[in-house]
């Protein structure tokens, strides 16, 4: 039994050490291309107020007429929808003594060397004790503006999603073990399928994975964040012009 468990822990370092963040130096050329993606972008802002509600969203401008059209509509839907959530409750009746129903969204963008990814923080209250937290993730070919999903990242996919379960689940085992002891429902927030892993960046280092509220602990613990280097996702082979 001894032998099992000093195996079992082994091969839990042995994958946190390959899904953890490595630092290396970039070529001169990649450096260059970086040098196009701008550190921080001013923000364009979507606002309405009524009776009993009030909606706020931003979003970035980057200055790319066709990423710029994809994101302004984007973020008009997620308004659109939050705002006419927000009427339904206010029509349904309100107590005078409750707060403002609330909408309210802001933002992260994140850069690989050909992609931009936006990761949009959603917050909405319609009552009670406190209001809800999501999240919208949004990736960007620099050149077209082409959005991307898992299926445009890498060549050989199989086995993806075992992977980024183990790595997420090694990296967060440490601050969210206790909740999946006491809820084993919060553990089955990293099955290994697509829908575990819908909001996602690539970043100039590799890749990284975002967790809403009750997706893997309670609303207490937040957002959660799991970086995986390039380095290792290298053996799914990443498409060509996203990262290089």
């Amino acid at each position: 039994m001894r032998e099992i468990m000093i195996v079992l822990t082994a091969s839990v370092l042995l994958l946190a050490v390959s899904c953890r963040e490595t630092t290396r130096a970039l070529p001169a050329e990649q450096a260059a291309a970086l040098e196009h993606v701008p550190a921080s972008f001013p923000s364009e802002s979507l606002a309405e107020s009524g009776d009993c509600y009030t909606a706020r969203m931003d979003y970035p401008f980057l200055g790319r007429p066709a990423l710029d059209e994809i994101l302004r509509a984007q973020a008009e839907g997620i308004f659109r929808e939050a705002r006419e959530e927000l009427k339904s409750y206010c029509s349904s009746g309100k107590e005078e003594k409750d707060p403002l129903y609330e909408f309210t969204a802001s933002y992260q963008v994140f850069s690989s060397h050909k992609v931009v990814s936006v990761l949009f923080n959603l917050y909405t209250y319609t009552g009670g004790a406190h209001g809800l937290n999501d999240l919208y993730a949004l990736n960007l070919r620099l050149s077209g503006g082409k959005p991307l999903g898992w299926n445009d990242l890498f060549a050989r996919p199989e086995g993806l999603w075992d992977f980024l379960a183990d790595c997420a689940r090694a990296s967060l085992r440490p601050e969210l073990e206790e909740y999946w002891l006491r809820n084993p429902d919060f553990a089955e927030g990293l099955r290994p399928e697509e829908a575990s892993f819908k909001y996602f960046a690539l970043t100039e280092k590799g890749l990284s994975l975002f967790f809403p509220p009750y997706q893997l602990a309670p609303y207490a613990a937040g957002q959660q964040r799991c970086d995986i280097p390039l380095e290792a996702l290298l053996k799914f082979i990443p498409r060509p012009g996203l990262w290089d």
